[in-house]
């Protein structure tokens, strides 16, 4: 029982984790591409 609370905490860590990497990910991508379209307009 122990051993299934730790995993899906475990599970559960580890898809917040990822899902925080990947709309950081989007972020920078999202604010690298605004910047570099404002440098080509102006």
């Amino acid at each position: 029982m122990v051993d299934n609370i730790g995993q899906t905490y475990k599970n559960t860590f580890t898809t917040r984790f990822v899902v925080q990497v990947k709309l950081g990910a989007i972020a920078i991508y999202t604010m690298a591409t605004a910047y570099a379209f404002r440098n080509d307009g102006g």
